[in-house]
């Protein structure tokens, strides 16, 4: 797990500490809602607004957490925060939930990068955060 961009909490007052919720675009997921697979895509299509026809696979997540819709005129960060990630993925093999936080992090990692193509579509690095909070 890459600590730049999954940051594990105490508390949500520990968390608040990483919060700069101005500019930011914050959602909000339960890991109780996130045990198995389906559960943990299906969470984060309602909760992030994924596209319907978003697959359940980890280039999907990767994909649509990379092209979420926001407004980057107002918005500068982005904060996915998993509560009570202590059931978050608990019925699944290990190396799949190592291979969920790899994805976290090439989220993050695309975030990180400007898009400057003289495009629509450009736009400033955006800073990325996944917090997760027992």
């Amino acid at each position: 797990m890459d600590q730049q961009f999954v940051l594990t909490c105490t508390s949500d007052e520990d968390a608040a500490s990483f919060i700069q919720a101005d500019r930011a675009a914050i959602f909000r997921l339960k890991g109780t809602s996130m045990v198995t697979a389906g559960e943990m895509y299906a969470e984060f299509k309602q909760k992030c607004g994924f596209p319907a026809y978003s697959a359940s696979n980890f280039d999907a997540l990767i994909d649509s957490l990379s092209d979420l819709q926001l407004d980057f005129g107002a918005v500068d960060r982005v904060y996915i925060i998993i509560e009570q990630c202590n059931s978050l993925l608990m019925a699944v093999h290990p190396h799949f939930r190592e291979v969920f936080f790899e994805a976290l992090s090439d989220v993050g990692e695309r975030w990180a990068e400007p898009i400057a193509r003289g495009e629509w579509w450009d736009r400033q690095a955006i800073e990325f955060k996944v917090i997760l909070i027992p």
